[in-house]
């Protein structure tokens, strides 16, 4: 009985075997997106290395009550996109000040891009933020980024006549942003 068991083992776990010897067993469920990190079939991968500076803003959750609106000038400002092809990995940063949105990994089109948390202070306001871009390239130099502004530890800054407005001990702002080269 024992011998059987064994027999019926071995032969449930050559497959899994096979399978992660040759791309992993994500391939065999259609997990991974294919084999050896090649895009799906029917993929197109898009540029996206690039000065954004046609910049659309939609979707925005204004949790930190800062007036936000599709104009805010900070908002619809010119956006540098760095596309590393050997590493896979994309920074998103802000053009005027040089301000990091977000890095991280993007495969056929798409990734999460990351920032903080880091500690920011604008006169009135000191809090700790992290952010997440949900990143979208949808043609050569189009993207599509959604971001979200976690804010915690939310205090009002020490600097003289310092008036903090955004909620304590924490906010979360969220916008779209539609970016053209």
């Amino acid at each position: 009985m024992i011998k059987n068991t064994f027999k019926v083992l071995a032969t449930l776990a050559l497959p899994v075997l096979f399978a992660a010897g040759c791309g992993g067993v994500g391939d065999i469920f259609g997990t991974d997106g294919g084999s050896n990190d090649v895009c799906p079939t029917g993929t197109t991968l898009y540029a996206v290395g690039a000065t954004y500076t046609n910049v659309v803003v939609s979707q925005i959750t204004d949790g930190c009550n800062e007036g936000l609106t599709p104009t805010t000038p900070g908002l619809v400002a010119a956006r540098n996109v760095v596309y590393d092809k050997t590493s896979g990995i994309v920074t998103v940063t802000s053009m005027a000040n040089g301000t990091l949105l977000g890095q991280g990994p993007v495969k056929c089109n798409t990734g999460t891009l990351n920032y903080g948390p880091m500690n920011v202070d604008d006169n009135n306001c000191n809090w700790t933020t992290t952010r997440t871009l949900d990143f979208k390239a949808t043609g050569d130099y189009n993207i599509t980024l959604n971001l979200t502004d976690d804010r915690t530890n939310i205090k009002t800054s020490t600097a003289a006549g310092a008036s903090c407005k955004q909620p304590t001990p924490s906010c979360t702002n969220k916008f779209t942003l539609t970016m053209t080269k």
